[in-house]
């Protein structure tokens, strides 16, 4: 939590740890960086308006740094344009002061809930030049799909999701095309 308010960013504190958050705090925005820098926090609760740094700096340096985390803008400036800016820098998520407990909770948890989801997706698998993607089935070499039959994928995925072992042919032709095939 990057926070100048001694009351907010207490208060936030001792909700956040009850709900059984790690919290990670700071009171300006030069702290801020240094906190990220040394903690690499899973999320940032930011204000906008801070000494020595403001929160659009904080934000502008920690995408520089790490695309992925999660930032969350809590402020009282509550313009039209600052949200913009705000989001156009890279926060995902902003929040007007005076807010709501609730919501803010609702917000983290959805932030972790997405990155969770995002988790859990598969990730295309990659040897030399080629890159195979399983959900959408398709395989490139070199940055250009390749055309394949579906039996040609399903043995390709099959071999490569089994490096460094001896696969036989009856377990390929089990695996693959299926227990009444014909040898």
């Amino acid at each position: 939590i990057v926070e100048d308010d001694p009351s907010i960013l207490s208060g936030l504190k001792l909700n956040l740890e009850m709900e059984g958050y790690e919290i990670i705090t700071a009171n300006n925005g030069r702290i801020g960086i240094e906190q990220f820098e040394a903690h690499a926090p899973d999320l940032i609760i930011l204000d906008l308006m801070l000494p020595e740094r403001n929160g659009f700096e904080v934000l502008e340096e920690v995408r520089a740094q790490d695309p992925e985390i999660g930032v969350l803008i809590l402020s009282a400036r509550e313009g039209h344009d600052d949200k913009v800016l705000g989001l156009g820098l890279g926060a995902d998520d902003y929040l007007s002061k005076p807010f709501e407990l609730g919501e803010l909770l609702a917000r983290i948890d959805a932030r972790f809930r997405r990155k969770r989801l995002k988790k859990d997706q598969p990730t295309p698998l990659h040897f030399a030049d080629i890159v195979i993607d399983g959900p959408a089935r398709r395989v490139s070499k070199a940055g250009a799909l390749l055309e394949m039959s579906a039996k040609e994928f399903d043995l390709l995925l099959y071999l490569v999701e089994r490096p460094d072992r001896v696969v036989s042919r009856e377990q390929v032709l089990q695996n693959i095309w299926g227990h009444d095939y014909a040898i």
